[in-house]
């Protein structure tokens, strides 16, 4: 066989294998936030667990803002895929002043609650509109 052939395809078959191997790591986005183990202060409370959509111990604390406190979290649904989700809860605590939001793991879910909006963005992404402020690595609001 000519040695050009020979190298073309060697060369297509590297390259194949390479494309294949990207797409298997390519899969949901990562966030920073739920890879960390469980801590007390990511109880989101019995206000929210009797309503919840989400999986209650994939709940973490991201930040205070204002009078609220906001959590990521995850839902699995009847075929074992995993989705993000945001839950913001309005201090005092109770069961009607809290929100959640979840979506599927290509782009951002974002949560409308008491005139603001709250946003998960995908690992290394920025909303691209201004007036928002940065919470967490993955979390926004506006």
């Amino acid at each position: 066989m000519d040695t050009r052939l020979m190298t073309k395809l060697s060369l297509g078959a590297c390259l194949v294998v390479g494309i294949l191997a990207a797409s298997g790591c390519a899969g949901e986005p990562a966030y920073e936030a739920l890879s960390r183990p469980a801590q007390a202060a990511d109880a989101v409370g019995n206000a929210v667990l009797a309503d919840a959509q989400y999986d209650p111990d994939t709940a973490r604390f991201i930040a205070d803002w204002d009078s609220y406190s906001v959590y990521l979290a995850t839902k699995t649904d009847d075929a074992g895929k995993t989705s993000p989700c945001i839950v913001v809860l309005e201090q005092p605590l109770t069961t009607s002043n809290w929100a959640g939001a979840c979506g599927d793991a290509t782009g951002p879910v974002t949560l409308g609650f008491d005139g603001h909006v709250f946003r998960i963005a995908t690992e290394g992404a920025n909303p691209s509109e201004t007036g928002w402020t940065k919470l967490d690595t993955n979390v926004y609001v506006r």
